[in-house]
């Protein structure tokens, strides 16, 4: 391994800082980082007083993945209907980047104002507790689990390092991100610009004069995006997107059949997310529904193949799929859908990278909730035929 990047993984791996320069032609800044795993107020202080710029915390692509945050853009983006002032201020002119990686701020529920050096501490602290059990979790128990530790907005934070880290962006979220992947450590950095007395960047000179004051180790980001891909490869398994499944349908009653449908959706990927027809739309298409779609979802939702069970939206079904975000469509075998059809209208839609597949059909006596209907009208009529006999006798 190369030399500065070892001395700057030990560093970090006791607990330390690392100072990283991003490259030449790009921000040409340097940020003071530290792993979120080991943080304390002394070292948000540290950041605060010797580096001096916006204190942060990167999210590794499997953590805001599972937890599906949302980048900050992105909310601004859909947020614009109601409040026309976002569309006006879209940050399409970043002059060193295409994109930034901004996702929301968050307090710690145990902070009380969350911006001094403990509260800020606490909330990273949890935080990367949290993200090295999400794995464990489902999507929805993930999301549970953050709603009841964090609030939005708040005074950390969080950047949603981009997928593939630096083989697609040279930032400082995704440098530090690929520097912790070659340690021991929860692949999430706490990190913070450093200026200089002039309130410009601190320069490069500035930061070996501060290295070497205070035995901190400085790394390029040449180096680390060089020594990330020998060493860890171009994605690693842990961050590779899980292949998403979509599955959609009614499910008024659970049957076997819905259960064959879903257990097989869920073997054509590794997520397995389940749109429900909303009341509205089942009204329109089929009947009035037996249970109402909040009970139709948490039923769904209990299911073991199934990672999370949203509503769809009303009208335009393909902002339901926009929103998922799947990488596979699995049709149920008796459903309404010509994949041909399908397969059309997701590409006008700058979406052909879905893949449609039919799922089987699984013979049960009772397959469908037509047969389970006619089977309990047909024991009605019985039942009812056996008392009109009893009481001729």
């Amino acid at each position: 391994m190369n030399e500065s990047i070892d001395k700057a993984i030990e560093k970090l791996e006791e607990g330390g800082f690392v100072m990283v320069y991003d490259k030449d032609s790009r921000e040409e800044e340097i940020d003071l980082v530290t792993p979120s795993e080991t943080i304390t107020s002394e070292k948000i202080r540290r950041l605060r007083k010797d580096a001096g710029g916006l204190i942060c915390m990167t999210v590794p692509p499997s953590s805001w993945r599972k937890l599906e945050l949302p980048y900050l853009s992105d909310l601004y983006r859909s947020g614009s209907h109601d409040h026309p002032i976002l569309s006006e201020m879209k940050a399409d002119d970043i002059p060193y980047d295409e994109k930034s990686t901004f996702s929301l701020s968050v307090n710690h529920r145990d902070t009380f104002t969350g911006i001094t050096d403990e509260d800020r501490a606490l909330t990273i602290q949890k935080f990367a507790e949290l993200g090295a059990d999400l794995e464990d979790f489902s999507t929805e128990e993930a999301q549970q689990r953050f709603g009841e530790e964090f609030r939005t907005p708040g005074h950390v934070f969080l950047l949603n390092a981009t997928e593939g880290l630096v083989k697609n962006r040279e930032g400082h979220t995704e440098l530090t991100t690929a520097l912790l992947q070659m340690s021991d450590l929860y692949p999430s950095m706490t990190i913070c610009e450093m200026m200089a007395d002039d309130g410009n960047s601190l320069s490069l000179e500035g930061a070996k004069r501060y290295g070497g004051e205070h035995d901190i180790p400085l790394v390029k980001g040449e180096e680390i995006k060089e020594e990330w891909e020998k060493e860890v490869g171009e994605v690693t398994a842990s961050e590779k997107r899980n292949r998403r499944v979509m599955a959609v349908g009614t499910f008024d009653i659970l049957h076997l059949g819905h259960l064959h449908y879903l257990k097989e959706a869920k073997s054509q990927g590794d997520e397995l997310v389940v749109v429900l027809a909303c009341d509205k739309t089942v009204r329109e298409h089929k009947h009035e529904p037996l249970m109402n779609e909040d009970i139709r979802r948490e039923m769904v939702a209990a299911l073991k193949p199934v990672d999370k069970a949203i509503v769809g939206k009303e009208g335009d079904k393909y902002e339901t799929v926009e929103k998922v975000d799947p990488d596979i469509i699995a049709l149920g075998y008796d459903q309404r859908h010509e994949e041909e059809k399908l397969n059309k209208e997701l590409q006008l839609r700058g979406m052909g990278d879905i893949e449609v597949k039919r799922m089987s059909h699984h013979l049960f006596e009772l397959d469908g909730t037509r047969s389970i209907i006619r089977k309990i009208i047909d024991w009605y009529s019985m039942k009812k035929e056996l008392e009109r006999v009893e009481e001729e006798d």
